[in-house]
């Protein structure tokens, strides 16, 4: 399982992402993404994520953004988190993508 890098709670949480088919950058047009953080432990809701496409889907294909839809994140649990993608396309095919981790860590300057 993939890792993101270090997040510091409390901070703004903000992920890129950029939906590919075999490899290639590929529309958002006609898919609904949805994405949770849950705790491994107890799978409990950390965050539920908002996605964002980027406004301009010819120069930046495929490229869209996941925001807790609370951004506060002064509570989440400290530790490994998982997530993953769940596409839906225009004909109710759904898809998952690998699950990562979301390694959470307390921030040193308060």
């Amino acid at each position: 399982m993939n890792s993101l890098a270090q997040f510091k709670r409390g901070d703004g949480f903000s992920l890129t992402c950029t939906w590919k088919e075999n490899g290639v950058a590929a529309s958002l047009v006609g898919l609904t993404i949805a994405a949770q953080i849950r705790n491994p432990q107890n799978m409990k809701l950390v965050a539920a994520m908002t996605v964002t496409p980027a406004t301009d889907q010819t120069a930046h294909l495929g490229v869209f953004t996941l925001t807790p839809t609370i951004a506060d994140t002064s509570t989440w649990p400290l530790g490994e988190m998982i997530c993953d993608l769940e596409v839906i396309n225009a004909d109710g095919l759904k898809r998952s993508s690998d699950s990562f981790i979301v390694p959470v860590i307390e921030d040193v300057t308060k």
